[in-house]
């Protein structure tokens, strides 16, 4: 059987609604081995301590291991990235996996660049030249980029 994982877009930092529907969708469509989110995590950079504290005391927890790209702006407030360990992990069952790189999530290779990243310079070496490599392997499935707020993608 194939892995499925569930992506979402833009969360802004409301975990409750995030989780919620992702147990929901999880027993009606699932199981899914992890949830993949794109765009906007966790919202306010100054909110995150609190967002994430009840997470790390124990007292919840993300219904999938759940993946999230480097938050807009590149930088997580200290007090995430002290408590984070090399994996990137800002709690139990949630972790962030940076501004750019290359991951497998449940056997998937997943190649990514944060649209924070918008000099060259942010970049890490040969990281577009990486991710044009990978997208022409065999399979590869290259999704368009996201558009910050600041220059939104009309819906249809």
């Amino acid at each position: 059987m194939a892995t499925k994982i569930l992506v979402a877009g833009d969360v802004t930092g409301d975990l409750d609604a995030l989780f919620s529907r992702v147990a929901t969708v999880n027993s009606s469509h699932g199981p899914f081995a992890c949830l993949l989110c794109v765009g906007d995590f966790l919202g306010k950079p100054e909110d995150a301590v609190a967002l994430l504290a009840p997470f790390k005391a124990g007292e919840r927890e993300a219904p999938l291991p759940t993946y999230f790209l480097g938050p807009p702006g590149g930088a997580l407030p200290s007090e995430v990235l002290a408590s984070t360990d090399a994996g990137g992990l800002v709690a139990p069952g949630i972790t962030c996996l940076g501004a750019a790189g290359i991951h497998v999530l449940s056997g998937l290779k997943v190649a990514f660049i944060s649209g924070a990243q918008r000099d060259a310079e942010q970049l890490p070496p040969n990281g577009v030249a990486e991710l044009k490599r990978l997208s022409q392997l065999p399979g590869a499935a290259v999704a368009p980029p996201l558009r910050s707020a600041s220059s939104p993608v009309p819906h249809p």
